[in-house]
């Protein structure tokens, strides 16, 4: 990693928040939010003996997740937990996030606004995160879930920063550190019933068979 990078990722440290929720359970009709994500992150990467290497990342990603508020709400409404965090962003960090780097350590603060706003006066509610290596679980916390559930439907602003540090090879120290914004749009699905789309299947075969025999005849 030399000189300006310059990434598309989903997102890190703010981001979190939702990252978490990516891995689908099995779908619950009419609980499906298309997630929309566009921002920038910006930080550096520090091996122990070399020089600051900085970097700016693009977030432009969507993805559909299944009961976005539920999710957010499974723990007291005010903790979420993420299995494996790190596993969403090796696609777009290549080698930085595969075997050969070990995370140690992971943490940071945020704020989650109201609409596009990053002003102070539209704070919907702040969080914090932290990684635990032995569990690999990341833990977002402290937000109030009754003040962002308004970004269930919509978009909000989610800022912060967050810095790590882990080895390379198991040998080599490095450090990181990010400050993030990012916008996240929550579009919910409308997802037909199960019933409804065995119907359709039904229906679909039965058309089939009547245009076989319609060119049979």
């Amino acid at each position: 990693m030399l000189g300006n990078v310059k990434l598309s990722i989903a997102t890190a440290g703010a981001a979190v928040v939702t990252l978490g929720t990516i891995a689908m359970a099995p779908v619950e009709a009419a609980q499906l939010t298309k997630v929309d994500y566009v921002g920038d992150v910006i930080g550096t990467f520090k091996p122990l003996l070399g020089a600051e290497i900085p970097f700016t990342v693009d977030v432009d990603k969507s993805y559909i997740i299944d009961n976005l508020s539920g999710r957010l709400k499974d723990e007291g409404d005010s903790e979420l937990t993420i299995d494996h965090p790190f596993s969403y962003l090796g696609d777009y960090f290549g080698n930085y996030l595969s075997n050969s780097v070990s995370i140690n350590s992971f943490s940071g603060f945020g704020s989650i606004f109201k609409g596009l706003s990053y002003s102070p006066t539209d704070i919907l509610s702040t969080f914090n995160f932290s990684y635990n290596k032995i569990t690999n679980i990341l833990t977002v916390k402290g937000y109030e879930f009754d003040k962002i559930k308004v970004c269930l439907s919509g978009t909000c602003n989610i800022s912060g920063e967050g810095s790590a540090s882990g080895t390379i090879g198991g040998v080599l120290p490095v450090n990181a550190s990010v400050n993030f914004k990012v916008s996240q749009t929550a579009k919910p699905l409308d997802v037909p019933e199960p019933s409804a789309l065995l119907g359709l299947i039904g229906l679909g075969g039965f058309f089939a068979a009547k245009r076989k025999l319609q060119k049979a005849a």
